[in-house]
Protein backbone atom coordinates (compact mmCIF):
# COMPACT_ATOMS: atom_id res chain seq x y z
CA UNK A 1 0.00 0.00 0.00
CA UNK A 2 2.79 2.54 0.92
CA UNK A 3 4.17 1.90 -2.37
CA UNK A 4 1.99 2.18 -4.29
CA UNK A 5 0.40 4.97 -2.66
CA UNK A 6 4.13 6.68 -2.56
CA UNK A 7 4.24 5.80 -6.89
CA UNK A 8 0.50 7.63 -7.09
CA UNK A 9 1.27 10.72 -5.18
CA UNK A 10 4.79 11.47 -7.53
CA UNK A 11 2.78 10.72 -10.93
CA UNK A 12 0.13 13.05 -9.95
CA UNK A 13 2.42 15.70 -8.69
CA UNK A 14 4.78 15.43 -12.38
CA UNK A 15 1.90 15.46 -14.50
CA UNK A 16 -0.73 17.65 -13.01
CA UNK A 17 0.52 20.59 -10.83
CA UNK A 18 0.06 21.95 -7.45
CA UNK A 19 -3.20 21.49 -7.39
CA UNK A 20 -3.49 17.69 -8.45
CA UNK A 21 -0.77 16.52 -5.77
CA UNK A 22 -2.91 18.36 -2.90
CA UNK A 23 -5.36 16.44 -4.05
CA UNK A 24 -3.50 13.16 -3.96
CA UNK A 25 -1.68 14.04 -1.05
CA UNK A 26 -5.10 14.11 0.57
CA UNK A 27 -6.08 10.71 -0.61
CA UNK A 28 -2.47 8.60 0.20
CA UNK A 29 -2.94 10.23 3.48
CA UNK A 30 -6.44 8.20 4.37
CA UNK A 31 -5.02 5.11 2.50
CA UNK A 32 -1.67 5.23 4.14
CA UNK A 33 -0.67 7.47 7.18
CA UNK A 34 2.96 7.36 6.27
CA UNK A 35 2.26 9.13 3.16
CA UNK A 36 5.01 11.30 3.34
CA UNK A 37 8.01 10.53 5.74
CA UNK A 38 9.11 14.05 5.62
CA UNK A 39 5.90 14.57 7.56
CA UNK A 40 7.52 12.94 10.32
CA UNK A 41 10.47 12.10 12.82
CA UNK A 42 12.70 9.75 13.77
CA UNK A 43 14.85 6.94 12.04
CA UNK A 44 11.90 5.07 11.38
CA UNK A 45 10.04 7.58 9.33
CA UNK A 46 12.97 8.78 6.67
CA UNK A 47 14.16 4.43 6.61
CA UNK A 48 10.47 3.87 5.01
CA UNK A 49 9.83 6.23 2.82
CA UNK A 50 8.59 5.15 -0.85
CA UNK A 51 10.59 7.96 -2.40
CA UNK A 52 14.09 6.91 -0.86
CA UNK A 53 17.00 5.76 -2.78
CA UNK A 54 18.23 2.58 -1.95
CA UNK A 55 21.56 4.12 -1.99
CA UNK A 56 20.79 6.58 0.81
CA UNK A 57 22.73 7.30 3.94
CA UNK A 58 22.25 4.15 6.12
CA UNK A 59 20.42 5.97 9.37
CA UNK A 60 21.09 3.22 11.57
CA UNK A 61 24.97 4.20 11.92
CA UNK A 62 23.86 7.79 12.17
CA UNK A 63 24.90 9.74 15.86
CA UNK A 64 21.86 10.91 17.02
CA UNK A 65 22.36 14.53 16.99
CA UNK A 66 21.97 13.91 12.88
CA UNK A 67 18.76 12.57 12.72
CA UNK A 68 16.73 15.50 13.58
CA UNK A 69 18.47 17.27 11.72
CA UNK A 70 18.03 15.51 8.58
CA UNK A 71 14.19 14.55 9.08
CA UNK A 72 13.49 18.54 9.01
CA UNK A 73 15.28 19.10 6.12
CA UNK A 74 13.67 15.94 4.30
CA UNK A 75 10.33 17.75 5.81
CA UNK A 76 11.49 21.25 4.26
CA UNK A 77 12.55 19.66 0.56
CA UNK A 78 9.71 17.27 0.31
CA UNK A 79 7.37 20.57 1.27
CA UNK A 80 9.13 22.16 -2.17
CA UNK A 81 8.13 19.73 -4.14
CA UNK A 82 4.92 19.15 -3.23
CA UNK A 83 3.90 22.67 -3.67
CA UNK A 84 6.08 23.27 -6.94
CA UNK A 85 5.27 19.97 -8.10
CA UNK A 86 9.05 19.14 -8.64
CA UNK A 87 9.47 15.55 -10.17
CA UNK A 88 12.78 14.70 -8.64
CA UNK A 89 15.84 15.95 -6.43
CA UNK A 90 19.34 15.33 -4.85
CA UNK A 91 20.77 16.03 -1.59
CA UNK A 92 23.98 15.47 0.36
CA UNK A 93 25.22 17.78 3.41
CA UNK A 94 28.69 17.20 5.04
CA UNK A 95 29.70 18.72 8.53
CA UNK A 96 32.81 19.13 9.59
CA UNK A 97 34.59 17.58 6.15
CA UNK A 98 31.90 14.30 6.73
CA UNK A 99 29.20 13.19 4.68
CA UNK A 100 25.98 12.48 7.00
CA UNK A 101 23.06 12.91 4.81
CA UNK A 102 23.32 11.72 0.86
CA UNK A 103 19.96 11.15 -0.71
CA UNK A 104 17.81 10.89 -4.43
CA UNK A 105 13.91 11.81 -4.05
CA UNK A 106 11.36 11.48 -6.30
CA UNK A 107 11.80 10.73 -9.80
CA UNK A 108 15.02 11.27 -12.08
CA UNK A 109 13.15 10.33 -15.35
CA UNK A 110 9.30 9.68 -14.80
CA UNK A 111 8.46 7.98 -18.09
CA UNK A 112 10.64 4.88 -17.15
CA UNK A 113 9.83 4.94 -13.26
CA UNK A 114 13.70 5.92 -12.71
CA UNK A 115 14.06 6.98 -9.24
CA UNK A 116 16.86 9.40 -8.23
CA UNK A 117 19.68 8.04 -6.28
CA UNK A 118 22.54 9.62 -4.17
CA UNK A 119 24.58 9.22 -7.50
CA UNK A 120 22.05 11.11 -10.22
CA UNK A 121 23.81 13.81 -11.88
CA UNK A 122 22.08 17.39 -13.20
CA UNK A 123 22.89 20.67 -14.38
CA UNK A 124 23.93 22.85 -11.99
CA UNK A 125 23.31 26.22 -14.17
CA UNK A 126 24.95 28.94 -12.61
CA UNK A 127 26.81 27.22 -9.97
CA UNK A 128 29.31 26.37 -12.73
CA UNK A 129 30.32 30.48 -12.03
CA UNK A 130 31.74 29.25 -8.37
CA UNK A 131 34.54 26.87 -10.16
CA UNK A 132 35.30 29.21 -12.50
CA UNK A 133 36.05 31.84 -10.09
CA UNK A 134 38.10 29.16 -8.05
CA UNK A 135 39.94 28.91 -11.55
CA UNK A 136 40.45 32.83 -11.99
CA UNK A 137 41.74 32.75 -8.35
CA UNK A 138 44.09 30.14 -8.75
CA UNK A 139 45.86 31.94 -11.26
CA UNK A 140 45.81 35.22 -9.48
CA UNK A 141 47.19 34.14 -6.26
CA UNK A 142 50.05 32.57 -8.35
CA UNK A 143 50.69 35.92 -9.91
CA UNK A 144 49.98 34.28 -13.37
CA UNK A 145 47.09 37.06 -13.44
CA UNK A 146 46.06 40.86 -12.65
CA UNK A 147 42.65 41.19 -11.71
CA UNK A 148 42.59 44.97 -12.69
CA UNK A 149 44.51 44.41 -15.89
CA UNK A 150 42.15 45.23 -19.27
CA UNK A 151 40.82 41.48 -20.17
CA UNK A 152 42.57 42.38 -23.52
CA UNK A 153 45.55 41.84 -22.07
CA UNK A 154 44.66 37.50 -22.12
CA UNK A 155 41.78 37.92 -25.26
CA UNK A 156 43.64 40.21 -27.40
CA UNK A 157 40.48 39.48 -29.97
CA UNK A 158 37.99 40.85 -27.31
CA UNK A 159 37.37 44.08 -29.14
CA UNK A 160 37.60 47.20 -26.81
CA UNK A 161 34.80 49.14 -25.82
CA UNK A 162 33.13 52.65 -25.67
CA UNK A 163 30.54 53.85 -23.20
CA UNK A 164 28.74 57.42 -23.79
CA UNK A 165 31.91 58.12 -26.16
CA UNK A 166 34.68 57.30 -24.01
CA UNK A 167 36.42 54.25 -23.80
CA UNK A 168 36.24 52.08 -20.37
CA UNK A 169 37.65 49.11 -18.92
CA UNK A 170 36.56 45.65 -18.67
CA UNK A 171 38.66 43.45 -16.36
CA UNK A 172 38.14 40.38 -14.55
CA UNK A 173 37.64 41.70 -11.04
CA UNK A 174 34.56 43.42 -12.37
CA UNK A 175 33.26 40.47 -14.39
CA UNK A 176 33.70 38.33 -11.54
CA UNK A 177 31.37 40.34 -9.63
CA UNK A 178 28.82 41.10 -12.71
CA UNK A 179 29.50 45.29 -12.63
CA UNK A 180 31.79 44.99 -16.04
CA UNK A 181 28.27 45.86 -18.23
CA UNK A 182 28.53 42.95 -20.25
CA UNK A 183 25.01 42.01 -21.49
CA UNK A 184 22.94 38.64 -20.16
CA UNK A 185 21.04 37.23 -22.43
CA UNK A 186 19.31 40.72 -23.50
CA UNK A 187 21.01 43.26 -25.89
CA UNK A 188 20.69 46.46 -24.96
CA UNK A 189 18.13 47.25 -27.58
CA UNK A 190 15.72 44.67 -25.35
CA UNK A 191 16.84 45.70 -21.74
CA UNK A 192 13.95 47.63 -21.05
CA UNK A 193 11.90 44.65 -22.31
CA UNK A 194 9.83 42.72 -19.73
CA UNK A 195 10.04 39.43 -21.15
CA UNK A 196 10.83 36.74 -18.55
CA UNK A 197 14.21 35.03 -18.08
CA UNK A 198 13.10 31.75 -19.37
CA UNK A 199 11.72 33.10 -22.51
CA UNK A 200 14.75 34.39 -23.95
CA UNK A 201 15.94 32.64 -26.89
CA UNK A 202 19.61 32.57 -26.28
CA UNK A 203 18.48 29.83 -23.38
CA UNK A 204 17.65 27.47 -26.17
CA UNK A 205 20.57 27.54 -28.33
CA UNK A 206 20.60 24.21 -30.29
CA UNK A 207 24.07 25.14 -31.73
CA UNK A 208 27.50 23.50 -31.01
CA UNK A 209 30.08 25.92 -30.22
CA UNK A 210 33.57 24.41 -30.54
CA UNK A 211 35.68 26.74 -28.94
CA UNK A 212 35.37 29.24 -26.20
CA UNK A 213 36.82 31.75 -28.81
CA UNK A 214 33.51 30.45 -31.11
CA UNK A 215 31.21 31.51 -27.65
CA UNK A 216 32.40 34.74 -27.27
CA UNK A 217 31.28 35.64 -30.92
CA UNK A 218 27.58 35.49 -29.82
CA UNK A 219 28.27 38.91 -27.81
CA UNK A 220 31.71 40.27 -27.94
CA UNK A 221 30.57 43.35 -30.86
CA UNK A 222 27.43 43.98 -28.50
CA UNK A 223 27.11 46.85 -27.18
CA UNK A 224 28.12 47.20 -23.11
CA UNK A 225 24.77 48.02 -20.98
CA UNK A 226 26.74 49.86 -18.63
CA UNK A 227 30.02 51.64 -18.07
CA UNK A 228 31.66 48.76 -15.95
CA UNK A 229 32.18 49.60 -12.28
CA UNK A 230 28.72 51.69 -12.42
CA UNK A 231 26.25 49.06 -11.73
CA UNK A 232 25.57 45.30 -10.86
CA UNK A 233 23.72 43.17 -13.67
CA UNK A 234 24.19 39.66 -14.40
CA UNK A 235 25.55 38.14 -16.63
CA UNK A 236 26.28 34.51 -17.57
CA UNK A 237 28.10 35.73 -21.50
CA UNK A 238 30.56 37.70 -18.65
CA UNK A 239 32.09 34.49 -17.74
CA UNK A 240 32.56 33.00 -20.97
CA UNK A 241 34.93 36.10 -21.46
CA UNK A 242 36.65 35.14 -18.01
CA UNK A 243 36.63 31.09 -19.98
CA UNK A 244 39.08 33.07 -22.09
CA UNK A 245 41.53 34.47 -19.89
CA UNK A 246 41.79 31.43 -18.45
CA UNK A 247 42.73 30.03 -21.70
CA UNK A 248 44.59 33.23 -22.54
CA UNK A 249 46.83 33.02 -19.01
CA UNK A 250 47.26 28.99 -18.58
CA UNK A 251 47.62 28.57 -22.61
CA UNK A 252 44.94 25.65 -22.35
CA UNK A 253 41.56 25.05 -22.94
CA UNK A 254 38.99 25.88 -20.45
CA UNK A 255 37.69 22.33 -19.63
CA UNK A 256 41.16 20.75 -19.64
CA UNK A 257 42.02 23.43 -17.14
CA UNK A 258 38.79 23.00 -14.91
CA UNK A 259 39.69 19.24 -15.28
CA UNK A 260 43.64 19.06 -14.30
CA UNK A 261 43.88 21.85 -11.68
CA UNK A 262 39.96 21.06 -9.94
CA UNK A 263 37.55 18.56 -10.91
CA UNK A 264 40.40 15.84 -10.94
CA UNK A 265 42.47 17.07 -7.98
CA UNK A 266 39.03 17.09 -5.84
CA UNK A 267 38.10 13.47 -7.33
CA UNK A 268 34.82 15.56 -8.65
CA UNK A 269 34.35 12.26 -10.83
CA UNK A 270 30.74 13.09 -11.10
CA UNK A 271 31.10 16.87 -12.44
CA UNK A 272 32.01 18.02 -16.00
CA UNK A 273 30.67 19.58 -19.54
CA UNK A 274 26.73 19.15 -19.90
CA UNK A 275 27.08 17.39 -23.57
CA UNK A 276 23.85 15.27 -25.10
CA UNK A 277 25.63 13.08 -27.58
CA UNK A 278 28.33 11.37 -24.97
CA UNK A 279 26.87 8.56 -22.57
CA UNK A 280 26.42 9.69 -18.94
CA UNK A 281 25.31 7.50 -16.50
CA UNK A 282 22.72 8.56 -13.95
CA UNK A 283 21.60 11.71 -15.93
CA UNK A 284 18.02 12.64 -15.01
CA UNK A 285 15.65 13.97 -17.58
CA UNK A 286 14.72 17.45 -17.34
CA UNK A 287 11.09 19.10 -16.95
CA UNK A 288 9.56 22.35 -16.85
CA UNK A 289 5.89 22.84 -16.60
CA UNK A 290 3.71 24.75 -19.68
CA UNK A 291 0.94 27.73 -19.26
CA UNK A 292 -1.41 25.06 -18.21
CA UNK A 293 0.96 23.54 -15.42
CA UNK A 294 1.32 20.27 -16.84
CA UNK A 295 4.58 18.92 -16.76
CA UNK A 296 6.95 18.01 -19.95
CA UNK A 297 10.06 17.55 -21.24
CA UNK A 298 12.28 20.73 -21.86
CA UNK A 299 13.37 20.91 -25.73
CA UNK A 300 16.91 20.32 -26.94
CA UNK A 301 19.95 22.55 -26.24
CA UNK A 302 23.40 22.77 -26.10
CA UNK A 303 25.37 24.65 -23.31
CA UNK A 304 28.42 24.82 -25.03
CA UNK A 305 28.04 28.59 -25.50
CA UNK A 306 28.42 29.06 -22.00
CA UNK A 307 30.22 26.25 -20.01
CA UNK A 308 32.09 28.41 -17.84
CA UNK A 309 28.70 30.40 -16.34
CA UNK A 310 26.45 27.79 -16.73
CA UNK A 311 27.08 24.62 -18.59
CA UNK A 312 28.37 22.13 -15.97
CA UNK A 313 26.21 19.09 -14.53
CA UNK A 314 27.07 17.31 -11.44
CA UNK A 315 26.28 15.04 -8.34
CA UNK A 316 25.36 17.27 -5.55
CA UNK A 317 28.09 15.05 -3.33
CA UNK A 318 30.89 16.53 -5.53
CA UNK A 319 29.23 20.46 -4.84
CA UNK A 320 30.52 19.55 -1.21
CA UNK A 321 33.65 17.99 -1.89
CA UNK A 322 34.40 21.74 -3.65
CA UNK A 323 32.55 22.95 -0.66
CA UNK A 324 34.46 21.46 1.90
CA UNK A 325 38.15 22.01 0.46
CA UNK A 326 36.72 25.46 0.11
CA UNK A 327 35.96 25.26 3.13
CA UNK A 328 38.93 24.10 4.87
CA UNK A 329 41.20 26.62 2.72
CA UNK A 330 39.01 29.50 4.52
CA UNK A 331 40.02 28.29 8.14
CA UNK A 332 43.62 27.64 7.35
CA UNK A 333 46.45 29.06 8.55
CA UNK A 334 47.58 32.71 7.43
CA UNK A 335 51.16 30.95 6.24
CA UNK A 336 49.74 27.98 4.24
CA UNK A 337 51.88 27.14 0.92
CA UNK A 338 49.71 25.60 -1.97
CA UNK A 339 51.14 24.09 -4.92
CA UNK A 340 52.08 26.62 -7.65
CA UNK A 341 49.99 26.47 -10.52
CA UNK A 342 52.67 27.92 -12.48
CA UNK A 343 55.23 25.21 -11.79
CA UNK A 344 52.40 23.01 -12.86
CA UNK A 345 51.60 24.66 -16.12
CA UNK A 346 55.39 24.71 -17.09
CA UNK A 347 56.03 21.24 -16.13
CA UNK A 348 53.03 20.09 -18.46
CA UNK A 349 52.14 17.65 -15.41
CA UNK A 350 48.84 15.83 -16.77
CA UNK A 351 48.23 15.00 -13.18
CA UNK A 352 47.93 17.60 -9.92
CA UNK A 353 47.63 16.43 -6.14
CA UNK A 354 45.55 19.09 -4.31
CA UNK A 355 47.70 19.54 -0.88
CA UNK A 356 49.15 22.78 0.26
CA UNK A 357 51.29 21.61 3.02
CA UNK A 358 52.29 23.53 6.74
CA UNK A 359 54.92 21.66 7.80
CA UNK A 360 54.40 18.68 6.11
CA UNK A 361 50.77 18.15 7.69
CA UNK A 362 48.23 19.59 6.53
CA UNK A 363 46.93 20.09 3.02
CA UNK A 364 45.13 22.66 1.21
CA UNK A 365 43.27 24.19 -1.99
CA UNK A 366 43.87 27.46 -2.09
CA UNK A 367 45.43 30.20 -0.08
CA UNK A 368 43.28 31.34 3.33
CA UNK A 369 43.66 34.68 2.20
CA UNK A 370 42.57 33.81 -1.49
CA UNK A 371 39.09 32.61 -0.73
CA UNK A 372 38.56 35.45 2.47
CA UNK A 373 39.26 37.76 -0.41
CA UNK A 374 36.59 35.64 -2.72
CA UNK A 375 34.35 35.65 -0.01
CA UNK A 376 34.16 38.93 0.69
CA UNK A 377 30.89 41.21 -0.14
CA UNK A 378 32.14 43.75 -3.05
CA UNK A 379 28.65 44.67 -4.36
CA UNK A 380 25.52 45.05 -1.78
CA UNK A 381 23.28 47.28 -3.21
CA UNK A 382 19.38 47.12 -4.62
CA UNK A 383 20.71 45.85 -8.18
CA UNK A 384 21.65 42.60 -6.37
CA UNK A 385 19.20 42.07 -3.52
CA UNK A 386 16.64 43.64 -1.60
CA UNK A 387 18.07 41.63 1.53
CA UNK A 388 20.27 44.37 2.94
CA UNK A 389 22.41 41.17 4.26
CA UNK A 390 22.60 39.58 0.71
CA UNK A 391 25.33 40.95 -1.65
CA UNK A 392 28.08 39.72 -4.04
CA UNK A 393 31.47 38.69 -4.03
CA UNK A 394 33.94 37.48 -6.55
CA UNK A 395 31.81 34.31 -8.07
CA UNK A 396 29.94 33.33 -4.75
CA UNK A 397 26.66 35.30 -3.15
CA UNK A 398 27.52 36.47 0.12
CA UNK A 399 25.44 36.43 3.46
CA UNK A 400 26.48 38.69 5.98
CA UNK A 401 26.34 38.16 9.71
CA UNK A 402 23.67 40.41 11.21
CA UNK A 403 19.87 40.96 11.81
CA UNK A 404 17.72 38.46 13.71
CA UNK A 405 15.49 36.29 11.96
CA UNK A 406 11.97 35.20 12.83
CA UNK A 407 12.52 33.46 16.36
CA UNK A 408 15.04 35.68 17.18
CA UNK A 409 18.28 33.75 15.23
CA UNK A 410 20.96 35.37 13.92
CA UNK A 411 21.53 35.56 10.67
CA UNK A 412 25.19 34.07 10.17
CA UNK A 413 27.56 34.24 7.75
CA UNK A 414 27.70 31.86 4.84
CA UNK A 415 28.38 32.21 1.25
CA UNK A 416 27.28 30.07 -1.82
CA UNK A 417 25.37 29.90 -5.39
CA UNK A 418 22.24 29.23 -6.43
CA UNK A 419 21.82 27.73 -10.40
CA UNK A 420 18.65 28.04 -12.47
CA UNK A 421 18.57 26.16 -16.04
CA UNK A 422 16.95 24.66 -18.89
CA UNK A 423 15.27 22.11 -17.08
CA UNK A 424 16.85 21.78 -13.48
CA UNK A 425 17.39 24.31 -10.29
CA UNK A 426 19.85 23.87 -7.89
CA UNK A 427 22.05 25.50 -4.93
CA UNK A 428 25.43 25.08 -3.10
CA UNK A 429 25.22 26.85 0.34
CA UNK A 430 28.81 26.96 2.49
CA UNK A 431 28.18 28.16 6.24
CA UNK A 432 31.38 27.65 8.24
CA UNK A 433 31.12 26.35 11.66
CA UNK A 434 29.50 29.10 14.19
CA UNK A 435 29.97 26.99 17.19
CA UNK A 436 30.28 23.39 16.34
CA UNK A 437 32.36 21.54 19.16
CA UNK A 438 34.82 19.10 16.63
CA UNK A 439 34.44 15.55 17.88
CA UNK A 440 35.48 13.22 14.88
CA UNK A 441 34.92 10.41 17.33
CA UNK A 442 31.07 11.14 16.97
CA UNK A 443 30.85 10.43 13.49
CA UNK A 444 29.60 7.49 11.67
CA UNK A 445 32.27 8.57 8.64
CA UNK A 446 35.70 9.44 8.22
CA UNK A 447 35.41 11.32 4.75
CA UNK A 448 37.70 14.38 5.13
CA UNK A 449 37.38 16.74 1.68
CA UNK A 450 41.29 17.12 1.12
CA UNK A 451 43.89 15.44 -1.11
CA UNK A 452 47.92 15.01 -0.82
CA UNK A 453 50.61 13.17 -0.94
CA UNK A 454 51.18 10.53 1.73
CA UNK A 455 47.71 10.36 2.70
CA UNK A 456 47.03 8.11 5.57
CA UNK A 457 43.73 6.50 3.60
CA UNK A 458 42.07 6.89 0.67
CA UNK A 459 37.73 6.46 0.84
CA UNK A 460 35.40 7.91 -2.20
CA UNK A 461 38.65 9.76 -3.19
CA UNK A 462 38.79 11.67 -0.42
CA UNK A 463 42.06 11.27 1.58
CA UNK A 464 41.38 11.17 5.21
CA UNK A 465 43.47 13.17 7.66
CA UNK A 466 41.70 13.39 11.30
CA UNK A 467 44.05 16.81 11.51
CA UNK A 468 43.27 18.36 8.37
CA UNK A 469 39.30 18.35 8.79
CA UNK A 470 37.04 21.88 7.56
CA UNK A 471 34.85 22.92 10.38
CA UNK A 472 31.02 24.01 9.42
CA UNK A 473 28.22 22.50 6.98
CA UNK A 474 27.89 22.46 3.32
CA UNK A 475 24.95 21.60 1.67
CA UNK A 476 24.02 20.67 -2.20
CA UNK A 477 20.48 20.34 -3.60
CA UNK A 478 19.67 19.48 -7.05
CA UNK A 479 16.21 19.35 -8.64
CA UNK A 480 15.23 18.37 -12.33
CA UNK A 481 12.75 20.80 -12.99
CA UNK A 482 12.83 24.43 -14.20
CA UNK A 483 12.20 27.49 -12.60
CA UNK A 484 11.94 26.00 -8.58
CA UNK A 485 11.49 29.33 -6.35
CA UNK A 486 13.17 29.77 -2.98
CA UNK A 487 16.55 27.26 -3.44
CA UNK A 488 18.79 29.73 -1.81
CA UNK A 489 16.51 29.84 1.36
CA UNK A 490 15.92 25.89 1.32
CA UNK A 491 19.97 25.80 1.47
CA UNK A 492 20.44 28.28 4.09
CA UNK A 493 17.59 26.62 6.53
CA UNK A 494 19.08 23.12 5.81
CA UNK A 495 22.62 24.03 6.73
CA UNK A 496 21.53 26.02 9.90
CA UNK A 497 19.52 22.93 10.88
CA UNK A 498 23.01 21.08 10.51
CA UNK A 499 25.00 23.98 12.32
CA UNK A 500 22.22 23.78 15.78
CA UNK A 501 22.62 19.27 15.63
Amino acid sequence: MRENCGGMMWRIVAVGGVSASIAALWKCQKQDATYCSSMQTGVEAIENSPYRASDATNLSTMPSPYLEAIAQSRKLICRSMIEQGIPGAVVCVTVDGNKVWSEGIGYADIENDVTCSSQTVMRIASISKCLTAVAVMQLWEDGLLDLDAPVQSYVPLFPYKTFDGKEVKITCRKLLCHTAGVRHYKKASDIESNKEEFHNDEYFIKEHYASVSESLKLFSNDDLLYAPGTKFYYTTHGWTLLSAVIEGVSGMPFLDYLQKFILSPLHMDGTGPEKNNPLLYNRARYYNRNSSGMLENTPYVDLSYKWAGGGLYSRASDLCKLGGALLLSYQSRADTIVPSIRTHLAKKETHVSVGAVIQGEKPFFLKPETVKFMWSQIVHDADFSTDPQLGYGLGWVVQREGALVKGGTVRPFCVGHTGAAVGASSVLVILPSQHLQHNNSQLAMDEHFVCSEGAVSVSDGLCNRQSSSPHGVVVAVLFNLQGVRGTYSLGSQIAMLFDKR
